[in-house]
């Protein structure tokens, strides 16, 4: 385990360096925990639990990577050194590797990102058709790389084959073969027509009651998914372009900011517009901005959905670029920042000295540094969202305080977190009563043993008798160890309290035993001591589920089952099996160099 954790640990140190093209591979993030515990990586103490084979199960359903995943909370990216050699030691099935394509996440191609989830576009040869076939491809790959793979979907001669962005179903702009996917305003999820030439060579006529038709995108401006007047003035909708919320919500925001809306609505931005500020984007940004307002307000749309302004906004802003999630508040904070660059009437910005307070009154010194500031930054956005803050600095070798006054645009504050979380437990007993699910509250930086206690107090159990285990897929996939954080274990995992026999605990005069918890698996064994030390077993009691009340088996075992809540462990289910180890005084030097 150490020189696997050393192999690793180097490959994703070394793994900054992407390129265009490369392969990584996703990992299951609950086969990535217990590895990273039985290797003792990063904060994990090294565990005697085997992961076994790589198992991807928990992030595929019906073969396909899952939709909505996070990195580090479902899966793990690997780079291809780190995939090779987890796959040399412990084996993958070859149906469940996931492979993605690393690409450029903007136009300049200073980003790389691994592209976990390509687009999936819907295409259709008919606008009347009503379901169309989902086709698979890189947000920067070529229209004319698409257009191959939409033909050979339709079995249609790529030659006698164009491509038309729609909006409502309607021919809205026809992409060129050469045109980047992302660049040419094509979204995740969307609908695209594969249109066909005609027998006798010419194109299918265009519809005479659209005149939204553009033949490129080069200047368009951003359209309107829902056409007609709105129910109440300003009461439009921002189409989500695929995980664009976060700028819906900031976009939102300023429009009914309305100073800020009506001097972009009534075109007097267009005058301030500073084309020559190098900390701007020659007004691109404003402009486009200015468009997004106007058709915002101009009560001829229900939705709306910012194409060209994102992708302004993405090609001067990396960050932003491609359909990650991001934060509203970052994006407020860049848009305000621009829009105040593009709009700053100051052309030559003059040099001006920090303005001291030596001793003064608050107010003049406030003002001469506001004074001071406009001299270099006039704007709307300085007009309405700007201000001062007095800051005060006291010399801790000196009795010399500085105080000055420092412009600020937005105050960021942190938030208050609950130290504490709530868990879903479900306790099996062995008095007759039924799996009873609770609601445990424990800290957030609490173990499993925080855990049992909090469960104990609820259920009367005592918190030594439990074995706590995490179910998957009807299956018990892992035991826990007392010391387990918490942390470890998410909201959506299913963890299991198991009661343990009360004459497992029950000491005889002169003897120390101890009592241990496995899951009886093909390939993998694990466990987890209630205390003690292991020298001999005496097996007496295992469990499996069925109907969820405790039921006596023959000898020493008992078995327990459950049905409720859909959960149903079949005999060929792995099994927990409760062992009690007896050491006498004069094995207990043995027992430790043994255990």
């Amino acid at each position: 385990p150490a020189e696997q954790k050393a192999v690793i640990k180097e490959a994703l140190d070394n793994s900054w360096c992407m390129h265009d093209g490369d392969t990584w591979y996703l990992v299951s993030s609950k086969w990535w925990r217990k590895w990273m515990e039985y290797v003792g990586y990063d904060r994990y103490a090294p565990s005697s639990q085997h992961p076994g084979p790589i198992d991807n199960s928990p992030i595929l359903e019906d073969g396909a990577l899952q939709t909505s995943l996070s990195e580090s909370l479902d899966y793990q990216l690997l780079p291809p050194s780190a995939w090779s050699s987890l796959t040399s030691w412990y084996g993958v099935d070859p149906e469940t590797v996931i492979a993605r394509k690393v690409v450029s996440a903007s136009a300049s191609g200073a980003t790389k990102v691994v592209e976990v989830y390509p687009y999936r576009l819907q295409v259709v040869t008919d606008v009347t058709s009503k379901q169309g076939k989902w086709v698979e491809i890189s947000r920067r790959a070529t229209m004319g790389e698409a257009k191959k793979l939409f033909c050979e979907a339709f079995d249609i001669e790529p030659n006698n084959a164009r491509v038309w962005d729609l909006v409502n179903m309607k021919k809205y702009a026809l992409v060129k073969d050469t045109e980047i996917i992302e660049d040419a305003r094509i979204y995740d999820q969307q609908w695209v027509l594969l249109e066909q030439k005609n027998a006798d060579g010419s194109w299918p006529a265009q519809e005479k009651d659209d005149d939204d038709v553009i033949t490129s995108y080069s200047g368009s401006s951003s359209w309107g998914n829902d056409r007609g007047a709105p129910e109440l003035p300003m009461a439009v909708g921002l189409t989500n372009l695929g995980n664009t919320c976060f700028m819906n919500s900031g976009l939102q925001c300023l429009a009914h900011t309305y100073p800020l809306t009506n001097f972009f609505v009534s075109g007097a931005f267009e005058s301030d517009l500073n084309t020559d500020n190098p900390l701007g984007t020659k007004g691109e940004l404003a402009t486009e901005y200015g468009k997004l307002m106007q058709q915002y307000c101009s009560n001829q749309y229900r939705v709306i959905a910012p194409r060209d302004f994102k992708y302004c906004l993405s090609r001067h802003a990396e960050q932003f670029a491609g359909y990650n999630q991001h934060d509203s508040q970052e994006l407020l904070a860049y848009l305000l920042d621009r829009l105040h660059e593009d709009l700053n009437r100051v052309r030559k910005r003059p040099y001006v000295e920090t303005t001291e307070s030596n001793g003064r009154d608050d107010a003049i010194v406030a003002q001469e540094a506001w004074s001071g500031y406009l001299l270099r930054n006039q704007s709307v956005v300085v007009d309405h969202f700007q201000g001062q803050y007095r800051s005060t600095v006291t010399c801790p070798e000196c009795p010399k305080v500085s105080v000055t006054f420092d412009p600020f645009m937005y105050l960021t504050l942190p938030l208050p977190t609950a130290s504490d979380r709530v868990l879903k437990v479900h306790v099996v007993f062995t008095d007759g009563r039924p799996r009873t699910v609770y609601a445990v509250k424990v800290l957030k930086r609490g173990s499993i043993k925080d855990l049992k206690i909090a469960a104990s107090a609820l259920c009367g159990v005592p918190a030594d008798r439990f074995a706590a285990a995490d179910v998957y897929s009807h299956t018990v996939y892992a035991l826990y160890e007392d010391t387990k954080p918490l942390d470890c274990v998410r909201d959506e995992d299913i963890t299991f309290l198991y009661e343990l026999e009360a004459a497992l605990f029950e000491e005889e005069e002169g003897v120390t035993s101890t009592v241990t918890a496995s899951v009886t698996s093909t390939g993998s064994t694990s466990s987890s001591s209630a205390h003690g030390t292991q020298v001999a077993t005496n097996c007496l009691a295992s469990m499996s589920v069925s109907d969820g009340k405790a039921r006596h088996g023959n000898g020493n075992q008992r078995h327990y089952s459950m049905e409720e809540d859909g959960v149903h462990h079949s005999a060929s289910s792995p099994l927990v099996v409760v062992k009690k180890q007896k050491v006498t005084p004069e094995h207990e030097s043995a027992s430790s160099s043994s255990a």
